[in-house]
């Protein structure tokens, strides 16, 4: 027995949630003392991409009609932002190196968003069927 999934409204809401909290903890989080060292080198870049990859899959499933240069065009801006935001605090350094990182990990986690698009739209193609 197949089950009626979350209406598309409900999981757009859900991404949009995760995405604000993973800003705000980018963005809020890292004014705190100690932000800049919590990971070393090259860690810090791992860290990066992870991040940035997840940013980019919460964007694309937030607005599902966005197309992929699109999302990386997004993530790029977030990335540069973030950047900007770390030159003015103090402890903290920008670097092209970081938002560099940035984009490769939204480019990486692309696929991925591809995947999480393709379910969820067979879900709702499939019981839209019925």
């Amino acid at each position: 027995m197949l089950k009626k999934p979350l209406p598309l409204e409900t999981l757009r809401q859900f991404s949009l949630a995760f995405l604000l909290i993973l800003l705000a903890m980018i963005f809020i989080g890292g004014e705190q003392p100690g932000a800049g060292s919590l990971f070393p080198p090259p860690w810090d870049k791992v860290v990066h991409v992870m991040v940035y990859g997840s940013i980019g899959v919460l964007v694309g499933l937030t607005f599902p009609r966005l197309s992929l240069t699109a999302v990386l065009l997004v993530v790029l801006a977030i990335g540069a932002c973030d950047e900007l935001h770390q030159a003015f605090l103090p402890g903290r350094q920008a670097g092209f190196d970081d938002l560099l990182a940035d984009v490769i990990g939204a480019a990486i986690f692309l696929p991925v968003l591809v995947m999480f698009r393709r379910i969820i739209f067979a879900s709702y193609t499939y019981v839209s069927r019925r």
